[in-house]
């Protein structure tokens, strides 16, 4: 008898890397809808930018994450965290699931994480005083079966 399952994605939250001198000021780059966050004096909202980063990660993922039949049929579940640069265009490269649970869910995360790139425009804010340099994401995604 197949019990039917239910799919409960959770992404947890993700980690950014900025590769760069430490004596540099470095912006790091936002999806297009989030970079323009600016607060009352006119200087970028970081916080605010982030979070809409995040946000923004999280439901493209959400509303596209389609769970490998394999990993259904063999009741596999787990995190897989995906892995991608941000060059100085606000391009997507050198994407990678750095770890494996198997069933095809690391295919899965390194499809979604390029649709990041697809579905949405980055680039680096323009402030005029800082350098651009490839930013690194890791990135989160729970695969879960629920009944």
């Amino acid at each position: 008898m197949y019990k039917l399952m239910n799919l409960v994605f959770f992404l947890i939250g993700f980690q950014m890397t900025l590769f760069g001198q430490s004596d540099v000021v470095t912006i790091s780059p936002c999806i297009d809808s989030c970079c323009n966050l600016l607060k009352s004096d006119g200087s970028i909202d970081l916080e605010n930018r982030n979070s809409c980063n995040k946000r923004t990660i999280e439901q493209t993922i959400a509303l596209n994450l389609k769970y490998p039949v394999a990993a259904r049929n063999a009741g596999i579940e787990g995190l897989v965290f995906v892995s991608f640069q941000v060059n100085s265009l606000g391009q997507g490269e050198n994407f990678r699931a750095l770890n494996k649970i198997g069933g095809n869910c690391e295919q899965e995360a390194v499809r979604l994480a390029k649709l990041l790139f697809t579905e949405h425009q980055w680039q680096y804010p323009d402030t005029g005083d800082s350098e651009q340099f490839p930013v690194t994401y890791n990135v989160p995604i729970r695969f879960s079966l629920r009944d």
